[in-house]
Formats: C-alpha cells, structure tokens, sequence
C-alpha cells in the first residue's frame, strides 16, 4: 500500500511536469497612434508588465502593448485574453491606455507589456504596478508612479513650474535610477533609489535607501531610512528619525532636525554660510576646515559638542548641560555661523 502511494505521488508529479513542460507563449496585440502637441499628457496605467517609453522626433504618441499568455492551449490562452482588456481613448488634450483586468485570473503565467514612443516635450502620467518603467527623457511635466517593481528615467528637464514633477516607487524590487534632473519631489517608500544629478529636490522617504550624487538643494523628510547618503550639495535641509545620514561635502547652508539619527559629513566648503543641527538621540560628525573662522553657538545636554576651541570661545557647564559660544578662529567677524542643539546626544566639529 505504502509502495502505491509513493508510485502515485511520482506518477502526479510526472504529469505536472509533462504539463508545464507542453505550455506555450500566446500573443496579443495591441496599437493606436495619436497625434500630439505640446499640450498633450499622454496617461498610461499598466498592471503585471513593463513599461518602456522611448523618444522619437515624430509628433505622434505610438502605444503598442503586447499581452502574452503561457499556457497549454489556445483556448485556455483566450479564456485568459478575454478576461483582459487595454482601453484606449482621446479626450482634448488627454490621450489615455489603461490596462483593465475584469476577473481574477489564477494558475496562469501572463504579462501585459507597454512599448511606446513620443515626442519629449509633451506631459506624461504613468503607472506601472508590479513591473518595471523605463522613461527616456521628458520636457514637460511628469507623473510617475511605480509599485512592486523598479524604474530608470534617463532625463526630466522641466524647472520651478507648479506642478512640479512628481516620482513616487513603493515597494521596489531593485535599485531604481534618476540620471539627470532639475526640479523633482520624490516620494519613496520601502525602496532604493538613486539620483545621479538635480538642480532641486524635494524628498519624501521611508523605510528606503536614497543615493543622491549630485544636487544644488534638497530639502527632505526622512524616517528609518538606511543610509540617507548625499554626494555634493549645495544646501540640505531635512527633518529626520531613525534615520542615518552621510553627506561627501556640503557648499553652503545645511539645516537637520534629527531624531534617533546620526550625521556624518566629509567635508564643509570653506565659504559655507550657516551649520545648524538639532539632535535628539543620535551622534553628529562634521568636518570643518582648518583655520576656517566661524561664529559658534552650541547648546548641549546629557551629550557633549566638541570643537576646536580658541580665545575668542566661552562655556559655562551646568550640571550635565553647556553651553558654548564665541567664534572659532582668526576672524573678529565670520560671515559663517555653526549653531547646535543637541540632547543626549554629541555632536563632533573638526
């Protein structure tokens, strides 16, 4: 009896595997064509595939989606075609393809990719959940939205114009790439992301990584973000907890208000305007020039703030608070001031 049974069990999973093994790629397809202006926003919502979107010097929007089906049948193949559906419509200046699911469909390999190709100065809204988006460049605005996959955008060039492109991943699979922008609000969550350049940044950002290699300003909103890492900045103002920050070097003005952080910056300009760190909980490391004049004000309690010191520096310790202030170096008037905050916490200028 024992014997017959085991038989059965590789019997079963013989013919599961001749199964599969039989399944074939079904194909369908797709396409409209448009003709677009400046004005035009071209609007794609796609589930369960990739999104490619690539440029051409044509003022047409070509949209092809291609839906494949594996599985053993033709007719298994339609049953699952059927049960989707790609709507197409124009409506003045929106131009839209929207992926519709009507059923559940279950124990069934398929995709739906999009490969479109438009002119760059138009305005886009994109989708993608659970795939992947690639954008090659964009001159209007962008709104950009992936869940439960990744994106690379190569180029979005529009500046300080309300609304502000808009890029917003949750959940990413991989590291989603940013080559060049100017003017960008970001929103992550559970995610990687990497930006290699900006003019201007505004960040949202959970539970993520953020690489920015290269931005004139940035201004953010940080929780449990592992590392938040900056390259060269102009000026970084950012709210964060739980949250770790690195920073290569920093030009001009840097603002945190931190919480169960830490802070680590490479190397301040010698022509930096204004330090300011409130710190609750965490640690602090910023690494000024030597023989750079400053005006210092530092309050610490239950931590400590170290620096270089001088003549021109006065502390009064009280019990486990100090309080410093004066200015670090030659200087009888610096144009540049290093303000501190810092409760259980310390905080390291050298």
């Amino acid at each position: 009896m024992k014997k017959e049974k085991i038989m059965a069990l590789i019997i079963g999973v013989l013919l599961l595997v001749a199964q599969n093994g039989y399944a074939d790629d079904f194909t369908k397809n797709y396409q409209q064509e448009y003709k677009v202006t400046k004005n035009t926003i071209v609007k794609l919502s796609n589930r369960y595939g990739n999104m490619h979107v690539e440029n051409w010097d044509k003022n047409v929007v070509d949209i092809k989606v291609v839906v494949t089906v594996k599985t053993s049948s033709k007719s298994k193949a339609d049953n699952t075609f059927d049960k989707i559906k790609i709507e197409f419509a124009k409506d003045g200046d929106m131009i839209s393809a929207i992926t519709e699911i009507k059923e559940s469909i279950r124990n069934t390999s398929f995709s739906i990719d999009y490969t479109v190709k438009m002119p760059k100065d138009i305005n886009v809204d994109l989708s993608n959940k659970y795939g992947n988006l690639f954008l090659n460049e964009i001159n209007g605005h962008a709104k950009i939205s992936v869940k439960y996959g990744s994106f690379t955008i190569n180029k979005l060039t529009r500046g300080n114009e309300k609304p502000l492109n808009f890029v917003s991943i949750a959940y990413s699979n991989s590291v989603c790439d940013i080559e060049d922008v100017n003017w960008l609000k970001l929103e992550a969550r559970y995610s990687k992301v990497s930006i290699s350049k900006g003019i201007a940044l505004m960040v949202g950002s959970k539970y993520s990584s953020i690489k920015i290699k290269k931005s004139k300003s940035i201004v953010a909103e940080s929780k449990y973000d592992h590392p938040f890492r900056v390259g060269y900045v102009r000026n970084f103002i950012c709210t964060g907890g739980y949250s770790s920050f690195e920073v290569t070097k920093l030009y001009n003005k840097l603002e945190m208000d931190l919480k169960y952080s830490n802070l680590d910056v490479d190397e301040v300009d010698s022509d930096f305007e204004l330090i300011k760190v409130k710190l609750r909980y965490g640690k602090a490391s910023l690494s000024i020039p030597e023989g750079i004049g400053y005006e210092l004000k530092a309050e610490a309690a239950y931590g400590s703030v170290s620096h270089p010191g001088g003549e021109k520096i006065s502390k009064v310790v009280d019990g486990t608070e100090s309080t410093v202030w004066g200015i670090v170096g030659s200087s009888s008037n610096p144009k540049a001031k290093i303000i501190i905050d810092s409760k259980y916490g310390n905080v390291r200028l050298d």
